[in-house]
């Protein structure tokens, strides 16, 4: 390159001849740039206003390369080529991959083979070596991946106030980790498939609020789903659940609406039982009984079969339990009624609940 008294560029000696400025433009043209024949730490000034430098810089591979060491083992071969690399090393190792950008100091220095991978930010992927199809961005993002595939990871380092680095996003990633999308999160190693967004928190680089547009009113179908959120690494996992109806209740999905409704009986089922009728079979149908002693003692016998759950009322409603008492047994006197085979009810108006285990009844 000449340079005038002034300080302007003259004329440039191009591999592909001498090149004269034209109204202050100087187009420089370098064709056909090898690993031996390449652009190096080249600096070129312009001085005054409306002066435009133009620098094309394409090799045989159609790749291009601008810094120190940047693209410079790029051998091609078939199907190779199409790489933009910019600033110093970067994909500096890349000998025959293809399709990759990478922008910023080391970004991708270790990318051999690798294809289709796009990297912004100094030292961004730096210890990638063959991975494909990753799209990183950010200062020394996933910068200990070295061969994970179809990754989204976005990020950086925070050194607020000159302290120790808090995060690199993707950090945590070490060897193949692969199809995630990661932003604002270290990761955990061997995550594959996974989708990690932010970290739970309220200090720097923490979130305690998230806000998603687009999903109220919105009709997925008519599913008896929730999601629901459980604790998982560095950030709250998140899932499904279906909702199952108990005993008397029941589900019924709409197009946005879920129906959770009571289908039990509202009334009990009113059984009177007087001393006539004493000893008196409990039927698995009778749910409330009122015990008349007027006539003398009366004596109920329960199912032996005490189903689990099933509970049964028993009243004095004539108030002569005193008197007359009540009492509650089971068929042959074979399941306890806690802990005994009879209770005796002996209070006036008294009344009991009973309740099924399995194998014997519980009175609450």
């Amino acid at each position: 390159m000449t340079i005038d008294g002034s300080g302007f560029a003259t004329t440039y000696d191009a591999n592909s001849g001498s090149a004269t400025p034209v109204a202050n433009v100087l187009n420089v043209v370098v064709d056909n740039l090898t690993s031996a024949n390449y652009v190096d730490q080249s600096t070129v000034n312009f001085y005054g206003s409306g002066n435009t430098l133009k620098l094309t810089f394409t090799d045989q591979f159609e790749s291009t390369g601008v810094g120190w060491g940047a693209l410079q083992n790029q051998t091609g071969g078939v199907n190779t080529g199409s790489n933009t690399a910019f600033g110093f090393a970067a994909l500096r190792a890349s000998t025959t991959g293809s399709n990759n950008t990478a922008v910023g100091a080391m970004a991708g220095i270790l990318i051999s083979t690798g294809n289709n991978n796009t990297l912004l930010g100094i030292n961004c992927a730096s210890a990638l070596t063959t991975g494909d199809g990753n799209c990183i961005l950010g200062d020394s993002t996933a910068l200990n991946l070295v061969s994970g595939v179809g990754n989204f990871i976005a990020g950086g380092v925070d050194e607020s106030g000159g302290g120790p680095i808090s995060l690199i996003a993707g950090s945590a990633y070490t060897t193949n980790e692969s199809y995630n999308i990661i932003i604002g999160n270290v990761g955990v190693i061997g995550d594959n498939n996974t989708i990690r967004i932010g970290i739970s928190g309220s200090g720097d680089m923490q979130q305690n609020k998230c806000f998603i547009g687009g999903i109220d009113g919105v009709n997925v179908g008519s599913t008896a789903k929730v999601v629901t959120m459980g604790t998982g690494g560095t950030a709250d996992e998140l899932g499904t659940a279906t909702i199952t109806a108990g005993t008397g209740i029941s589900v019924t999905p709409g197009a946005n609406t879920i129906t959770i409704a009571a289908t039990g009986t509202t009334s009990l089922t009113y059984t009177a039982v007087n001393f006539a009728a004493s000893p008196y079979t409990v039927l698995t149908t009778d749910e409330y009984i009122a015990v008349d002693v007027t006539g003398g003692a009366v004596t109920l016998r329960f199912p032996n079969a005490a189903t689990t759950g099933r509970t049964y009322i028993v009243k004095d409603k004539v108030g002569l339990a005193a008197t007359n008492n009540i009492t509650v047994t089971t068929v042959g006197g074979a399941v306890n009624i806690d802990g005994a085979t009879t209770y005796v009810m002996n209070t006036n108006y008294s009344s009991i609940e009973l309740m099924g285990n399995s194998v014997s009844y519980e009175v609450f």
